[in-house]
Parts: structure tokens; sequence; C-alpha cells
């Protein structure tokens, strides 16, 4: 008995304490980004219930007054045909407004003739429309990433982490493209040459859906395989040119290029960033090329240095989110390939720990609209320069390789 009563006042508390540690593994980064997420949404939760729905509308886009317009608005767009580019001005791919064209044929004929994106709230049956794509899509994003990450309380906290509340409240399709870029990030490397090919038409439907995941195709470039690239690029376009003939035929793919780059250069983030630098329109868009030119020419040097998969993953996703159509909270989830390779290695340290909060900040972090951007701003800055520092130690390492 006194053996025992020793042992619970020596060695109790500690046997108890690593019993617990061991178990939760709070060092293994895929089970600090469970919890940090779901308290993250647990505190979120419980300010809302303190101080109302303002709380809780008041992390989206304009509030209420906005909710589900990019899904709404883009659903009536693709019911125009050719004129979703002629006279709409879409940027959304052919597939994209192929898919969208499709959900048209659920909603009731007024809403897809009317040209503001609120009207949905008059029609029960276009509410239970977005219900079932969002049901369907998170359901998606759930066994996805529970098979990618092997952890359901992992698939759990991204579904429900702020960027994909945003997104769900957005209506956006990177909720579809999302699960075939992950695929892409998962098998492009692996030993079973079918896996593989797999993986290329998965990135090529990604990048039929939204063009920028493309850019995620760094790592064929990294590892010199061109044959894999020229596929990929084959695939694209003949995911690219078929769904147009819905639309008119090529020519929408032409005026979805100069739709998506008048949106870039005139876009509401791009006004903001002209003003802020107090130029005016012209020469404000010449200043975005060369930045958007520049960041590019980066990630290319940056794929030629091999740097590791993950990195060449942050550096896609970095580069993407500096995009002034691309930038907002909801587009963070582009850091999700980066993220669930930095899950896979259990023991961080150094420049990994610094990557692996700063991208997993924005997943746990509810911030009002006002204040979100900043924050990303700050990230942002914070991986370009982790990833310079990267290139360079890596331009280091094969400067000395070539000189022995």
């Amino acid at each position: 008995m006194h053996a025992v009563r020793d042992f619970f006042k020596k060695d109790g508390k500690r046997y108890l304490k690593n019993a617990f540690l061991r178990h939760w593994r709070l060092q293994d980064p895929t089970r600090c980004f469970s919890v940090a997420v779901l308290l993250g949404a647990l505190l979120f939760l419980g300010s809302c219930l303190v101080f109302g729905h303002r709380a809780f509308v008041g992390i989206f886009h304009l509030g209420a007054t906005d909710l589900f317009s990019d899904f709404f608005a883009a659903i009536s767009d693709a019911a125009r045909g050719a004129a979703a580019y002629g006279e709409r001005g879409v940027i959304y791919p052919p597939l994209a407004n192929l898919v969208l064209l499709l959900l048209a044929r659920l909603l009731p004929p007024p809403l897809l003739t009317g040209d503001h994106a609120t009207l949905w709230r008059q029609y029960n049956g276009a509410v239970l429309c977005y219900v079932l794509f969002a049901a369907v899509t998170v359901a998606l994003l759930f066994l996805f990433a529970r098979r990618l990450t092997g952890s359901g309380v992992a698939a759990l906290a991204l579904c429900v982490c702020f960027p994909t509340c945003f997104l769900l409240e957005r209506g956006n399709m990177l909720l579809l493209a999302l699960l075939p870029l992950l695929l892409f990030c998962r098998g492009f490397d692996s030993a079973c040459s079918a896996r593989r090919e797999a993986a290329l038409v998965a990135l090529a439907v990604a990048a039929a859906l939204k063009v920028y995941p493309l850019l995620f195709a760094l790592v064929l470039v990294s590892e010199r395989r061109w044959c894999a690239l020229g596929r990929l690029l084959g695939y694209t376009a003949v995911l690219t040119l078929l769904p147009s003939f819905c639309f008119g035929g090529p020519l929408a793919l032409w005026l979805t290029v100069k739709n998506a780059l008048s949106f870039t250069a005139n876009g509401q983030n791009a006004a903001h960033f002209m003003q802020l630098l107090g130029l005016d329109a012209e020469r404000g868009a010449l200043v975005l090329a060369l930045l958007y030119a520049l960041a590019l020419a980066v990630a290319l040097i940056a794929a030629l240095l091999r740097l590791p998969p993950w990195q060449l993953f942050a550096l896609a996703a970095t580069v993407l989110l500096c995009f002034s159509s691309i930038f907002s909270a909801y587009n963070w989830l582009l850091f999700l390939p980066a993220l669930l390779a930095l899950f896979e290695n259990k023991c961080q340290h150094g420049l990994e720990k610094l990557y692996f909060w700063a991208i997993s900040l924005p997943f746990f972090v509810y911030l009002p609209k006002p204040r979100q951007d900043n924050l990303l701003i700050l990230l942002l800055s914070l991986l370009w320069g982790l990833l310079l520092f990267s290139c360079l130690r890596a331009a280091a390492r094969s400067r000395r390789r070539a000189g022995r």
C-alpha cells in the first residue's frame, strides 16, 4: 500500500502526463493543426453566441448582403450560353461554366434571367440547390482529407476551418477544383505509373476548372519531367477546348483570357493597391503586370533549383495569393497541398515549424473581414522571405556540389 501511495505522490502525475502526450502526440503537426482549428472554431462559435449574428456574418465579404453571390451569379451567367463571355465578362473557363450550366437546370428560370445575385432568397428551390451542392462538396472534402491525412479529426478540422467556411459562403468553384489538385499533389511522384498519369489528369481537371492550379506543375519542372508536363498541358487543352463548344466555340477561350486580364487589372483588390501607391489605372496595371511577371519568374527559377515538393507547393500558393484577383481568405486553401505534405514530417525542426505555423494561422483565426487582409499580407510577406531564403540556400548547395 505504501508503495502504491508513493507511486501516485512521486510518479503518478508525470506518468499520466506522459501517457496523455503519447496519446495525443501534440508535437505531431497533424494533431497540432487539428487541435488549433477545432479550438478556433469553438472560440468563434462562443463569440457569435455572445455578440450575436453580426459577429457571425462579419467574417464574410460584405456581411449578410452578398451571401452566396459567387455561386448564384456564376450560374446565372453560365445559363446565358455564349453571352456569358461576350456580354457578362465571365472569367471561369468553359469546363467550370459547363458544370454551372448543369446546375442551372435545378434553378427556377426567373432567377437565371435576373441581374441581381440576391434573388436566390426568393426561391426555396435555389436555397435547396445550394445546400445540396455545399453538402456534397464538403462530404467529398472530408473523405479526401481523411484518406490523405489518415485522421478523421484532421479531416473534420479542414471542413470547419475558416477558409473553408468562407469558401462555402462564396460558393466559388474552387470547391470543386481543390479536390483534383489534392489528388495530383499526392500522386504525382507515385511509384505506380497509372497513379502518376491519373495525377496528371487530376491536375488538368483542376486547371480546366480554375486555371491557376496549373502553377502546381512546378514540381514537374523541378524533376525535369518534360514529357509528363507536355501530357499535362495536352490534357488541360482538351478539357478546356471541348466544353467551349457549349459556349460558342474556341472564341470563348480568347474571351476568357481577355476577361481575366481585365478583371485582374481592374478588380477591387487591384484598384485598392493602385490607390495606396497613388497610381492611375494605366500605370497601376503596368506595375501589377511587372510584379506578377517577377513573381512567376522567381517561381520558375526556384523550381529549377530542385526545392522539396512541399516548398514548391508553398511557393505556388504564395505566388498565386499575390495576384489581386486571387488574393482572399478562402483562396488560402491553396496552401493545403503544402500543409498536407508538412503533415507527413512528424518531427519538424527550424524553418519547417515556421513554415507550418505561417501557413496554418489563417485556418484557425476567424477575424472580421476588415482585419483579414492585413494578416494575410503579413503572412505572405513572411512566406516570401522564407522562400527566398530557401532558394538562396538551395542555390548555394548546388554551387558547392558543382565545385566539387
